[in-house]
């Protein structure tokens, strides 16, 4: 329908449901689908959304808590039912871009170049500046294993989506036959066929899509990237395109990794732009210029050097110890500098990055933890000081 007979279909819905909306809710209600759900014609995403802002309403009046319905009202139930956060709904609601960027750096160490790229693809988003014939952002993560290339992913999908479950991986070193890509959109003479891909994404079009090591995968696969990393679309055999342009989609390869810089000294400027030209030259001689030319950004991700290991180390451990086996028996941890510096020095290896270092503080801090707690039963409110002492850590 055009705008003008959508505003009276919705005008005259809301009336038959009891509902006195003024102009700027109904047209609130009519532009935040064609924002955010503009593969479905109007007015069926406007109706499917004034259905959920009259059983949200119905929901409060009935514990005691009745509000008018606004544009804000209804920008806040929309921000619910999509996982879209409200400051990307709303236009009354604001983040700076350092606010966004501290957000990042507080849950990945040291990648400044990939938290920059991730809050310009936000920015754009939030401003409704980002091209709507595309994914909302398409990237290339290139460099060493365990510095945070799949953690990025995790935290963009809780920022942007509200919930890590938004992120949808593939382990694309599992996609290396020819026939691999009916895994993704379906086998060609089998519509029961699952299809890993457009299925979830259909069902649910606001995820971040992670395809790890995509040098690992066929080429038909890499064909199949083409159009949606352009596009935003996808066609599954005989079937109906599937829209990707409310999806962040990330891509990661190990290509050039090789030439990282491992030291776990203070690498300058000088020498991570040396390595990243040279990671860069690999990947431009591993993967077609077609390919790489539909990526928005193209990052290299650094070894990572002692400080910033030392800082990973302390936020897994305080992920470690907010388990119930630390809060329920409501213990005090204290795990000293030199418990860690034990662990980064004769455990860590360069090579596998803080997937490394966390199996290594599960070895040697978790697991003497876990047999104190088993052994000694310490109080309620005790303090567990956890040190190294020249032999172990005690």
């Amino acid at each position: 329908l055009t705008e003008e007979e959508s505003f009276q279909v919705l005008s005259a819905r809301a009336l038959a449901m009891g509902m006195q909306l003024n102009e700027p809710s109904i047209r609130t209600l009519m532009a935040l689908p064609r924002r955010f759900s503009s593969a479905t014609p109007p007015p069926g995403s406007a109706l499917q959304l004034l259905t959920h802002v009259k059983n949200y309403a119905a929901d409060k009046a009935r514990i005691g808590e009745a509000t008018a319905i606004t544009p804000l009202f209804i920008q806040r139930v929309f921000s619910i039912y999509s996982g879209l956060p409200l400051f990307v709904v709303s236009d009354e609601t604001s983040k700076t871009s350092n606010e966004i960027r501290d957000w990042f750096r507080d849950r990945l160490i040291g990648q400044t170049e990939a938290i920059s790229a991730v809050v310009e693809a936000i920015t754009l988003f939030k401003a409704g500046l980002n091209d709507p014939t595309r994914p909302l952002g398409t990237f290339l993560f290139v460099g060493p294993t365990g510095v945070g290339k799949t953690e990025l992913a995790r935290a963009l999908a809780t920022f942007l989506f509200g919930s890590v479950h938004r992120l949808l991986r593939f382990d694309l070193s599992e996609f290396g036959q020819y026939d691999s890509v009916n895994r993704l959109i379906g086998h060609p003479r089998d519509s029961n066929t699952p299809a890993e891909l457009l299925d979830p994404v259909r069902a649910n079009p606001f995820q971040v899509i992670l395809l790890d090591e995509i040098e690992k995968a066929h080429q038909q696969v890499w064909d199949l990237l083409l159009p949606l990393l352009d596009d935003g679309r996808l066609t599954p055999p005989g079937g109906v395109a599937v829209n990707f342009r409310n999806t962040i989609i990330i891509c990661t390869a190990n290509v050039g990794a090789q030439f990282a810089n491992r030291s776990l000294g203070f690498g300058g400027a000088e020498q991570q732009g040396e390595s990243s030209a040279r990671i860069l030259d690999a990947v431009r001689a591993e993967f077609r210029p077609e390919l790489l030319n539909r990526f928005q950004h193209i990052v290299v991700f650094h070894s990572l050097n002692r400080a910033q290991i030392r800082q990973i180390a302390r936020l897994e451990l305080e992920r470690i110890l907010i388990r119930d086996g630390i809060t329920s028996r409501n213990l005090v941890v204290d795990v000293q500098d030199s418990a860690i510096d034990h662990i980064i020095e004769t455990g860590y290896d360069a090579r596998y990055g803080a997937r490394a270092l966390k199996r290594e503080i599960q070895s040697h801090l978790v697991l003497p933890l876990a047999m104190a707690l088993m052994e000694r039963a310490p109080e309620s409110g005790s303090i567990l000081a956890v040190t190294y002492d020249g032999d172990k850590i005690r």
